[in-house]
């Protein structure tokens, strides 16, 4: 009798691991179902978040939580329901882990790629800056890449980065040490973390170069380092009309270089600058190298490292007068000036 009531008791205590076990399993299916109702839910209900034809920048700041970007995608017409946004994003695990950032959006993306690319972060943009390319053009440049709005780059103010960068002492801009390179950048960048990734560039590729070397005479190499990336090629003419500088330098003579006058009429740009004309020179700038004596108050470009070697390293020639032969753009030197005239009518036609 008493293994009966045993035998008994293990059968019902079997019985209801097995309930048991059934109905997790039967729990877990349901939650399964669910899930994956909901899920389906949401792509067919978003598939297609917005209807206009523009991109919307938008932006994540550091600790906001995914219903307050949830309310802002809706109120700016980027999804159809907060609500979808955010049990899709509860639902896949994503809500805790957006990154802040500024992204610019499709307004075609569906809740699901809008979830998904908030968990990626944004986007960087490669950015070329191109050799000789003034603060002005770089600004245009980084505006037309949604990097920084108009004019903030041209704004900022070289005091504000004198602590790290000791050599900016003399300089009344930055025209002239933003290295030419390709950056990296975000959408709505701040302007003086962009400003100073290309001064530290600047710093760190002329360090060796320029070790020991005075902030005075430092602004001087990058002045002259200046006009030689805006009127010469090659490294070896470069270093011949650095010392060619040097010596109309030497005799007081002006230096008559067109490109400082380019810029002084143009209002530093040279993008769409028309050739220097008869009126150029007449115009009355500080960077008017004809009217003026000496080097320009300022650089008029932002030279590549070669050039700023040039002005530091000249070469030394008896030279005074050179000119760019436009066929080949090779760079002829004259000793006098009847010498210069007669390459002017050979190379340019003119006197």
């Amino acid at each position: 009798m008493q293994k009966d009531k045993i035998d008994i008791s293990l059968w019902y205590i079997v019985g209801i691991k097995k309930r048991f076990m059934i109905g997790v399993a039967v729990f877990a299916l349901a939650v399964v179902i669910i899930m994956g109702s909901i899920l389906t839910f949401v792509r067919a209900q978003t598939r297609v978040a917005g209807t206009a034809a523009e991109p919307l920048l938008f932006s994540i700041t550091s600790g906001q939580n995914v219903f307050t970007i949830a309310d802002a995608l809706y109120a700016r017409g980027e999804i159809s329901s907060p609500a979808i946004f955010v049990v899709y994003a509860y639902v896949m695990g994503l809500a805790h882990h957006f990154q802040a950032g500024t992204y610019q959006l499709d307004r075609a993306l569906s809740v699901e790629s809008l979830a998904h690319l908030f968990v990626q972060g944004p986007p960087e943009i490669s950015i070329l800056i191109p050799p000789g390319a003034t603060v002005k053009e770089i600004d245009g440049l980084l505006s037309r890449n949604g990097i920084l709005s108009a004019g903030a780059l041209a704004e900022i103010n070289p005091t504000d980065l004198r602590d790290e960068f000791p050599f900016l002492a003399q300089a009344k801009t930055l025209e002239g040490f933003l290295m030419p390179n390709t950056y990296a950048f975000y959408l709505h960048e701040n302007p003086r973390l962009v400003a100073e990734t290309m001064v530290r560039d600047f710093a760190n590729q002329t360090k060796d170069l320029f070790a020991g070397a005075s902030g005075d005479r430092i602004f001087r190499w990058v002045v002259v380092a200046s006009l030689l990336e805006k009127e010469v090629i090659t490294d070896h003419d470069k270093a011949m009309v650095a010392g060619i500088i040097n010596n109309r330098l030497a005799d007081a003579m002006p230096l008559q270089i067109d490109a400082a006058v380019s810029y002084g009429a143009c209002g530093g740009v040279f993008a769409g600058c028309p050739i220097i004309s008869a009126a150029d020179i007449a115009h009355d700038t500080p960077y008017n190298t004809y009217r003026y004596r000496g080097l320009p108050p300022a650089p008029i470009s932002n030279p590549t490292l070669s050039s700023l070697r040039a002005a530091v390293h000249p070469i030394a020639n008896s030279y005074r007068f050179y000119l760019s032969d436009p066929k080949t753009d090779a760079t002829i030197f004259s000793v006098t000036l009847a010498e210069h005239a007669r390459n002017r009518k050979k190379y340019l036609g003119v006197y």
